[in-house]
């Protein structure tokens, strides 16, 4: 019987211990006509930021890609409490051309800005900005840069 007591305290306390954080991910795209165009370069970042925050051992949710300018962060603030999340991570992708379609060009983003939210306070905990050197080639390397990044935000200091 006292085995059974300190095996229930002991599942008890791991499963304290194991409690994951929960993020709740935005991924925005902000473009030079501020039109929302839904670019694969933009789904390549945010299975990228959403794969390594799984990698990290955080429980993810995430909202569909979404115009910067008409993002809502206490409407989003609001979703992320109701559902459980620690923080809120914004991804803002910014594209400084449109590609145009005849000549083959790819939408690439030539810089990302992340924002880390408390859900109880509202509060920016950090943030950080990336330059890229230059437009990515392929989805492979958004991906990457975006695993890159995510994991850069995230370094314990």
């Amino acid at each position: 019987m006292k085995r059974a007591f300190f095996l229930f305290l002991f599942a008890i306390g791991l499963g304290l211990y194991v409690g994951a954080e929960t993020i709740f991910v935005s991924v925005l795209e902000k473009t030079p006509d501020a039109a929302l165009y839904n670019f694969e370069s933009s789904s390549a970042w945010e299975s990228g930021v959403l794969d390594a925050l799984f990698d990290m051992g955080a429980i993810v949710s995430n909202t569909p890609i979404q115009n910067a300018s008409t993002f809502a962060l206490q409407k989003t603030l609001q979703e992320a409490q109701e559902g459980g999340a620690n923080t809120i991570l914004v991804v803002e992708l910014v594209y400084l051309a449109i590609p145009n379609t005849q000549k083959k060009e790819r939408a690439a983003p030539a810089a990302a800005k992340f924002y880390q939210y408390s859900v109880g306070t509202g509060k920016l905990l950090k943030q950080i900005d990336y330059n890229s050197p230059s437009l990515s080639k392929n989805i492979e390397e958004d991906m990457q840069r975006a695993k890159e990044q995510t994991r850069r935000l995230f370094v314990k200091q």
